[in-house]
């Protein structure tokens, strides 16, 4: 859009003064609030993670104590698929040959001390094949480094018949598995047949549960508790923690923060664009306004002039024949161009009051079914002698045969009109001013063809060939009001024909309305 005219400049200015002042303002007061609120969030989010935290490592350390317990009073020989009860007894199934009863148990197992070959109670195959990861990473110096209930294991012959079985209590180790860390709970056993280790690997699904039940992102991880979202498990003097992740409405903060960050700038993007849309709306109308103006002083002046030339004519032509002026044998030829400057003035005033009706939405057809090259006949025998007096010539093809077709008698009669008026004047300065009327049927429509050999029409006009006042702004373009061809347009839709434009085959202009039949 090309801006032109003071107030359109002005306008634009303004709009977008408006607009990039209080953008910019919104935008520093919105981003500031913005990071303040992004702040408070993080901050209760991290408090909220720190206590949730402490809250998850309590609750875990209960419940690693009270498991601990209760494994610590077990016998020791239900690490044996089958047992035989020292008390005496008959062989009996260990309670350990099953899945573990409680969830936090993923296993039980028992490893020698001096090989650490590990053997499970359990028969089930899914446990074995978890052992078989702690399979060669069992670390047998921990048998220098547990204590037992006894202090050591007597390992002589002669000594162990005197020897009872000394349990060691159970405590909480780290090992890995897989190179991911673990946490089981380990004692030293000492029988007569020597020491080994008893013990179970916590499960790290129930782990995951726990937390996930207590609406958490949290992790338990081996080592000290020295972040801000942190906490320590008490296991004895095995150092894990609990580690929790802040978050806000159940997101973790920097998501939080980039869905605020972008909802503000979507929000905002979209005011702005809103406000900028509206502004542009306000400029294009003020730019239409100030063309709408310009388009009507150029009509006041084309209209004037349109008006002004016949007029011209008429009193000069009828001033001679009233004082018998001129040569007296040319009186019939004055009379004749009065007559022509009459038939102009009145195709002037006829598309004046054509257009107004357009423009006031009053435009009234009478479609009828009738004989369209009967009406197109009389058209032209009226106009041929304006056309020849103006130097044209007609050439008229009317096919013998046409389909019967709906129109409007006197709109078709202006649409002839306005186009042979067209014709006639851009072919003033041409070689050949024949002016070719075919009218002709084609694929279910019957084709009104007015063609010239004129300078058809410039490249740059052809876009607004059919809008109001659109005439070219070479210099000798032909004077006119600029409304022939939107009112030819109008006209012929109002009947349901169609018209466009092509270029005529070996130059010039050529309009086709097609009526459909």
């Amino acid at each position: 859009m090309k801006f032109s005219g003071k107030r359109t400049a002005l306008a634009f200015g303004l709009i977008a003064l408006a607009v990039i002042v209080p953008g910019a303002a919104w935008y520093l007061v919105g981003s500031r609030e913005l990071e303040r609120q992004i702040t408070d969030q993080s901050q209760t989010a991290q408090e909220e993670a720190y206590e949730s935290a402490v809250r998850l490592a309590r609750q875990l350390t209960d419940r690693f104590a009270v498991v601990l317990a209760a494994e610590a009073r077990r016998p020791f020989y239900h690490y044996q698929t089958y047992f035989q009860d020292p008390q005496g007894g008959s062989k009996a199934l260990s309670p350990l040959a099953s899945a573990p009863t409680d969830p936090l148990i993923d296993f039980y197992f028992e490893a020698a001390g001096e090989t650490g070959t590990i053997t499970v109670p359990s028969r089930d195959r899914v446990n074995a094949a978890a052992l078989a990861l702690l399979q060669g990473q069992f670390d047998p110096t921990l048998t220098t480094t547990l204590s037992t209930w006894r202090g050591e294991c007597r390992q002589s012959t002669q000594a162990v018949a005197s020897v009872e079985n000394f349990i060691g209590p159970l405590k909480w180790r780290t090992v890995y598995l897989a190179n991911k860390p673990a946490l089981i709970a380990l004692r030293e056993v000492c029988t007569p047949q020597g020491a080994v280790f008893q013990g179970f690997l916590v499960s790290n699904k129930w782990v995951d549960y726990f937390f996930k039940s207590a609406g958490a992102v949290a992790r338990l991880r081996p080592g000290r508790a020295e972040g801000e979202y942190q906490a320590a498990v008490a296991l004895g003097g095995e150092p894990w923690r609990v580690l929790v992740h802040p978050s806000a409405n159940g997101d973790p903060v920097e998501r939080q923060a980039h869905n605020l960050r972008r909802a503000f700038l979507t929000i905002y993007i979209g005011g702005v664009a809103i406000a900028a849309v509206a502004g542009l709306g306000v400029v294009w109308l003020v730019w239409h306004s100030d063309r709408i103006a310009r388009q009507r002083v150029q009509f006041a002046a084309s209209a004037a002039h349109e008006l002004r030339t016949p007029l011209a004519g008429l009193r000069i032509y009828s001033d001679m024949l009233a004082e018998g002026l001129g040569d007296p044998g040319k009186a019939k030829d004055y009379a004749q161009r009065i007559a022509t400057e009459a038939d102009r003035l009145g195709r002037v005033v006829a598309n004046l009051l054509s257009f107004s009706r357009v423009e006031r939405g009053a435009l009234k057809t009478q479609l009828t079914v009738g004989d369209l090259a009967g009406t197109l006949r009389e058209c032209l025998a009226r106009q041929r002698l304006t056309i020849e007096t103006a130097g044209a010539t007609l050439d008229i093809q009317i096919a013998a045969s046409l389909p019967p077709v709906r129109f409007d008698r006197d709109t078709v009669a202006e649409i002839i009109e306005n186009l042979l008026d067209n014709a006639e004047k851009h072919t003033r300065q041409s070689a050949d001013r024949t002016i070719h009327v075919t009218l002709a049927a084609s694929a279910g429509a019957v084709e009104l063809t007015v063609a010239d050999r004129g300078p058809g029409v410039p490249p740059e006009v052809r876009r607004r060939l059919f809008e109001a006042f659109a005439r070219g702004r070479s210099s000798e373009a032909p004077a006119g009001l600029g409304l022939g061809l939107v009112l030819v347009k109008t006209l012929a839709e109002a009947q349901g024909a169609q018209v466009a434009y092509a270029d005529n085959e070996g130059g010039g202009a050529k309009f086709v309305v097609s009526f459909p039949a």
